[in-house]
């Protein structure tokens, strides 16, 4: 049976954007909810220092920052790989659905413009897609799986 996943439309940054409120779980423990953007440019997933704050997750000291930056409209962010946890989302049927995802902090590297950031909880990227064979639609807009 094929899984659908419903996005919400919302304005962000000049744009729309398709979003999805989400639960982040860390062994088995909610770290708490997010509005996840959903970024078919974007290669990685990430969250974004306020959610990183709410959540309470601590880049690890002996993170190795990625050697390419993550460029997001123009702005740079160091990447750190934070692990894996889980992503639980509600279905079409409104059913919980948990799945898997490497998670990353994305930094902004000019501190002067780190409002732009504030805008976004967390992206959903390519790497996570393509992971659990997701595709979009954008005019329903939904997730779903073939």
């Amino acid at each position: 049976m094929p899984l659908i996943i419903p996005l919400e439309r919302r304005r962000m940054l000049g744009g729309d954007r398709n979003a999805v409120p989400i639960c982040i779980e860390d062994k088995g423990r909610p770290l708490g909810f997010v509005l996840a953007v959903i970024d078919n440019g974007c290669p990685i997933t990430a969250l974004f220092p306020p959610a990183l704050k709410r959540m309470r997750v601590r880049i690890p000291d002996d993170a190795k920052k990625a050697i390419k930056p993550l460029i997001l409209g123009g702005l740079e962010f160091d990447v750190y790989p934070i692990g894996e946890k889980n992503i639980v989302f509600r279905d079409a049927e409104r059913k919980q659905v948990k799945l898997s995802a490497q998670f990353n902090a994305a930094i902004l590297r000019d501190k002067r413009k780190q409002f732009v950031s504030e805008f976004f909880d967390m992206l959903i990227g390519l790497d996570f897609l393509t992971q659990h064979k997701l595709n979009l639609d954008f005019a329903k807009p939904e997730l779903f799986t073939r």
